[in-house]
């Protein structure tokens, strides 16, 4: 943006309006065009002309390659990142053996994040790298190890480092820690997941050099050993250090970990995070998003459920007829894995029939699952089909899989005939077979275009398939993430967010996405049952507990969407799809925004694209939004939206401490501005509170407002801000006019509307007092000369 000359000679025809001459009989495509792009030329000057601030979002994720491969495998990922998502920031990963140039930071760059596992190739490089930066006022998050070798080596220059967060390292190290005493901990931000330790591991001697900062965390060593205090934890001016083995806590006996301290809190203490709109995943118009996926695998598998036993059903049916068809009004996607269905690998008409069945219905997004199901997507970074083949003989088979009816041999191998063989027995009995049809050569062509153009010729005309759904380990690799970039169609998959009784922290849960190369792998919002089953093997009745993280991730904050995510073999017994039952029955009654799959991949992908400019103290400009609508203040029971000055806002709502802000999408550049929750004004400016489907072009005027909306299920507003008088509601689809009666606000302009009608295509929506079009007629007679 700093290339755009700040004098904009087309500056004055923007904001004068003469563009609209301009426009005078061009073509309305053209026009539309002609439009955005000057829109975002006037935009661009705004920003230049004006004291808009960008807003920045960005932490810089240091690794060390050397002792931690890829991102994805870093305690940063796998700790860090989703309370960072949480607060609005996204992170950058730099390997820190790539050179300086690498770490470079942005005019985004909020501040740096470490968590190095061991001593780094070139510590001396690193400081005096990470010193320059933090002079220049960048932020430094650091965990665990420092990454240098010794205090008599290295000492010198991690103190130079560390004086800019007020801290000092010590000779020695206090092993035998039962002679430390007086321990000071804040009680806001310690002992979050579990008590402190009552014996404490081994410590560096650090000391606090600076009176800026807060002590989280700090112990008195032993005499014999130091008379200064030692900062276990410490949040200083220039960013923070916490020492290794004090974040968080792991029990080797049931190898589980737990936080010691809040994360969420602390890195928000940490970052010095001033109030920002917070883009979020997890909502949409005031409503916790809901949305279900299904990863086609055992669809060829007989059910031996009791209601279909003895007729050889398909998994596939069954699921269709049980947990599918019973719910119109809860949308779902169903990934196919399409050589099920492929006559050339073992499919029949029969199951090609079913898959059209549930394509045609229109609660059913269509999504490709792979073609061949890779268990191990790195071994087809680079292919070598003499290899695949080898592993195959290896095992003596003496041909390829080939059809067998309607269950396949893999088929066969992979779940057993009952469903109960063991994911992880079968890989390590097949010297982990890296796919599960392997009669072709691996096409990556083939793989994902190819299924997702096979999947969407099964449904009918126009219906397309949006979404790529990872399998197996869920770890592409990036060519193939670029694949499905340039298809065009989002991916999701992996993460494995589990948040209950048997993994109970917020430590397993997943951050958004991972990010590979330059490219990014969206995860799914919770994990799948088979993680709740043992890989499949029993307790069929084990995904029930989904619900524990479902709750655990709305309260005491909301973290993420409610996510059912299962496979087609959940339809194989009684138990499993009781188990599925019980939280789409759960999603029907509650007070949930139902959308596809591939929207929430929109939603999270939009996440990492999303610029801020700050225009006042209380004013923030939104742009490069994508599919994101929702944006968040914490702390927020003081503030409310202001409607007069704000544009594009829809409504608002608080919930738990937080402000939840709608837009419209129809609005390129919103505009949210706060105000005091005091304040008065706009009281009769209408908007909605929350709503069962998502709303657009939305006009309000006195007396009258106006939009668009879609959703599944039945509609359900609350609006608030709307004259006490009688309205007339009117709903249209097209031109056809469906329904229009008479509703009454309650006199604080509060009003819950509920349509009784099918909003899976858009309608036009309006309520208008009664006595507006004689008001309105009036008024027009009064301007008249």
């Amino acid at each position: 943006m700093r290339e755009v000359r700040n004098d904009c000679s087309l500056y004055s025809f923007c904001i004068e309006g003469e563009w609209q001459l301009f426009l005078a009989g061009i073509t309305r495509q053209v026009r539309a065009l002609i439009f955005y792009g000057f829109a975002l030329f006037c935009f661009v000057c705004f920003i230049n002309n004006s004291q808009a601030a960008l807003v920045k979002r960005e932490i810089i994720g240091l690794y060390d390659s050397l002792r931690e491969a890829e991102p994805s495998a870093t305690a940063i990922h796998n700790l860090l990142e989703m309370p960072l998502n949480h607060l609005g920031y996204s992170i950058r990963y730099v390997d820190v053996n790539a050179g300086l140039s690498a770490m470079k930071p942005t005019e985004n760059t909020a501040a740096v994040v470490s968590w190095f596992q061991g001593v780094l190739a070139d510590p001396h490089q690193y400081f005096a790298w990470a010193d320059k930066q933090a002079s220049s006022g960048l932020q430094f998050l650091v965990f665990g190890e420092t990454g240098i070798r010794d205090l008599e080596d290295d000492g010198a220059v991690l103190n130079l480092f560390l004086q800019h967060l007020g801290l000092r390292f010590e000779a020695g190290f206090v092993m035998l820690t039962s002679a430390s005493s007086d321990l000071r901990l804040d009680s806001e931000l310690t002992a979050f997941e579990r008590p402190f330790y009552k014996v404490l591991p081994g410590y560096s001697l650090v000391t606090r050099i600076s009176p800026e900062g807060q002590s989280i965390a700090s112990v008195q060593p032993p005499v014999r050993v130091a008379t200064e205090r030692t900062q276990l934890a410490f949040i200083g001016a220039g960013g923070s250090y916490v020492q290794p083995g004090f974040a968080i806590a792991t029990d080797d006996v049931l190898n589980r970990q737990k936080w010691l301290i809040d994360p969420i809190g602390f890195l928000q203490l940490a970052l010095k995070q001033e109030r920002f709109p917070i883009p979020d995943t997890s909502t949409l118009m005031g409503r916790r998003i809901y949305f279900s996926h299904i990863d086609g695998d055992g669809w060829n598998n007989v059910s031996y459920s009791s209601k279909y036993r003895g007729q050889k059903a398909l998994s596939g049916e069954v699921m269709l007829r049980e947990l599918i068809e019973p719910y119109p009004d809860l949308p779902v996607t169903y990934g196919l894995v399409t050589a099920d269905v492929d006559r050339s690998e073992g499919g029949d008409d029969r199951s090609v029939g079913l898959v059209k069945e549930l394509f045609a219905l229109p609660q059913v997004e269509v999504a490709s699952h792979t073609h061949s199901h890779p268990f191990h997507w790195a071994f087809y970074r680079d292919y070598d089909r003499a290899k695949e083949l080898a592993l195959i003989r290896e095992k003596n088979v003496a041909k390829e899989p080939a059809a067998e009816g309607p269950v396949s041999w893999l088929s066969k191998r992979f779940f057993g005939e009952s469903g109960k063989a063991s994911f992880k027995t079968y890989l390590a009995q097949n010297v982990s077979m890296p796919r599960y049809y392997m009669r072709k050569p691996f096409s990556l062509v083939g793989e994902i275009g190819g299924s997702l153009s096979q999947a969407e010729s099964f449904a009918p005309s126009g219906k397309k398939a949006k979404l790529f759904l990872w399998s197996g380990d869920t770890q592409p690799f990036e060519e193939a993430l670029a694949h499905t970039r340039k298809l065009g169609v989002y991916n999701m998959n992996g993460g494995d967010t589990r948040f209950d009784r048997d993994w109970p922290s917020l430590s397993y849960v997943a951050p958004l996405s991972r990010q590979v190369g330059e490219e990014r792998q969206i995860y799914a919002v919770s994990s799948n049952e088979n993680t709740y089953t043992n890989d499949w093997t029993g307790p069929f009745y084990g995904f029930s507990q989904l619900h524990q993280t479902v709750d655990n991730t709305e309260s005491p904050i909301r973290l993420r969407p409610y996510n059912v995510y299962y496979h087609t073999y959940s339809a194989e017994h009684d138990a499993s799809l009781r188990a599925v039952r019980k939280h789409l029955d759960r999603a029907r009654g509650g007070a949930y925004l139902p959308i596809f799959a591939s929207q929430y991949a929109a939603i999270a992908n939009s996440f990492f694209g999303v610029k801020l400019y700050q225009a006042s103290d209380h004013s923030w400009l939104v742009l490069n939004r994508g599919r994101l609508q929702s944006f968040r203040f914490d702390d927020a029971e003081q503030w409310q939206i202001d409607l007069a000055k704000s544009k594009g806002v829809i409504g608002s709502r608080h919930h738990q401490n937080s402000l939840y802000v709608s837009l419209d999408p129809a609005v390129r550049v919103p505009e949210i501005v706060l105000k005091s929750s005091h304040s008065t004004g706009d009281e009769h400016i209408a908007s909605i509170t929350d709503a069962r489907w998502q709303v657009y072009d939305w006009v309000h005027k006195p007396c009258r407002i106006g939009f668009r909306a879609f959703g599944f299920g039945a509609g359900e507003f609350q609006f608030r801000g709307l004259s006490s008088s009688l309205h007339r509601v009117k709903v249209r689809r097209e031109d056809e006019l469906i329904l229009s009666d008479n509703v009454q606000p309650l006199p604080d302009g509060s009003l819950r509307l509920d349509l009784a009608v099918s909003g899976m295509d858009p309608l036009d929506i309006s309520l208008t007092c009664k006595n507006w079009a004689s008001t309105a007629r009036m008024a027009t007679m009064r301007r008249r000369p």
